[in-house]
């Protein structure tokens, strides 16, 4: 009788965990599901009839949707990684949210021709309107999210065929671009002017998208040494150390964004006194002075210059060594 007793509520308890447990048999059924729906997207687009399954990876609203939730659900999205050729590449396959219109529907999207979208910009965009004839590349990456994609994924109506100009202009595409080029002190108004008109031939190609653009001239005696090369390495843990986008190695900068149209008007509509706009451009020349006891100091205003001490006002503490200004020039 007591053995009964006992079996009944553990009985119900084991089928209520089971209950709640993740369903792996579905996993599978998703996952199949995924990988056919990737297979028969690129043979679509690319005619791929010998591409070869690698991998499903499950997720909650895509590749660069929302922090998922931590249910014990079988996500009904994720990425398929085929091979072709001796390529590995993604597709993006199930529901994916839109950061723009703040939906989610179901895409298909992929980075097999991301490399060479990514080569052509930089030859015929970069190279042809490049501010010097040296530069580093330190930040570069294309983005498609406006029509349910992911960061450097492309849906099966954004085919490239090598016309760069008629991809650009017919594809709502974002960049994520920080570029270094080598300068002198004798150019710097020149490489200014430079860097500025690269900088708008790159966001018109780009405005109705979202796109991050930070062009730096550099100065020549400390051009990639190796400060800045500690700095810009993603293994440093002082990887974002401002110093950086300030005069003790740069002469001026140019940064903005551009933000898809239909985005603009959603915020402004959600924020009436948002003053949002499509592109919003920050100059910056950089002046420096030497205020003494090791301590020098940079206009960080919009087209504003420090000539001398006696054009700022400034004071002077101990760093701590939290402090991410410990160390800097």
């Amino acid at each position: 009788m007591k053995v009964r007793l006992l079996l009944g509520p553990l009985l119900a308890i084991a089928l209520l965990l089971s209950g709640c447990g993740y369903d792996a048999v579905k996993e599978q059924k998703v996952k199949k599901e995924l990988a056919q729906m990737a297979l028969d997207y690129v043979k679509e687009k690319y005619g791929m009839k010998e591409a070869k399954l690698a991998e499903v990876k499950l997720s909650h609203s895509g590749y660069n949707g929302p922090i998922p939730d931590f249910k014990h659900e079988v996500p009904d999205s994720g990425v398929v990684t085929l091979e072709y050729n001796g390529v590995s590449f993604g597709v993006l396959a199930g529901p994916s949210w839109n950061r723009f219109s703040d939906e989610i529907k179901n895409v298909l999207s992929d980075n097999y021709q991301t490399e060479q979208i990514k080569a052509d910009i930089q030859e015929q965009l970069i190279d042809k309107h490049k501010v010097t004839d040296e530069y580093y590349l330190h930040t570069y990456r294309v983005s498609s999210e406006q029509d349910f994609g992911g960061i450097d994924y492309f849906t099966l109506e954004q085919k490239y065929d090598g016309n760069l100009e008629t991809f650009l202009k017919s594809n709502k595409l974002g960049l994520e671009l920080e570029v270094f080029f080598k300068g002198n002190e004798a150019g710097g108004e020149h490489y200014f002017e430079e860097n500025k008109a690269l900088f708008h031939q790159l966001a018109s190609r780009f405005s109705n998208a979202a796109s991050e653009i930070s062009l730096y001239v550099s100065k020549e005696d400390r051009y990639m040494d190796e400060r800045m090369k500690d700095i810009l390495d993603p293994k440093n843990p002082m990887a974002i150390d401002p110093i950086i986008y300030g005069p003790a190695y740069n002469y001026c900068k140019i940064t903005g964004e551009t933000h898809n149209s239909e985005y603009v008007e959603r915020i402004r509509k959600e924020h009436p006194k948002s003053n949002m706009e499509t592109l919003e451009v920050k100059e910056n020349r950089f002046a420096f002075v030497d205020i003494g006891k090791g301590i020098s100091l940079a206009s960080m205003f919009e087209n504003s210059d420090f000539f001398t001490v006696d054009d700022v006002i400034y004071s002077v503490r101990p760093l701590e060594d939290s402090d991410p200004f410990t160390g800097a020039d």
